[in-house]
């Protein structure tokens, strides 16, 4: 989480340094995402994940690139933070 936070603050810092340069600056900030890594957890901790996501999922990894193609394809986009969490929510 502190990570992220960094990220998302550098991200939104960055765009008043780029001002006027045609070049944008925006953060992704993805939920559990199914990777090798999320793969390999015991099933009852993705299972608890997943019933705390209001799609019941982990997203793939190209829904991920398709937030960073989105932020690409659109020029207007910038200092913004995209989050792609599925609807996660800690209860």
């Amino acid at each position: 989480g502190v990570t992220k936070s960094a990220v998302i603050a550098l991200a939104k810092n960055l765009v008043k340094e780029f001002e006027g340069t045609d070049t944008t600056v925006n953060a992704i900030a993805p939920g559990f995402v199914d990777t090798e890594w999320q793969k390999n957890k015991p099933a009852d901790i993705r299972e608890n994940i997943c019933r705390k996501t209001a799609i019941h999922r982990f997203a793939s990894i190209s829904e991920i690139v398709g937030a960073f193609e989105f932020c690409i394809d659109n020029a207007f986009i910038n200092g913004s933070v995209l989050e792609i969490s599925g609807g996660y929510c800690y209860k």
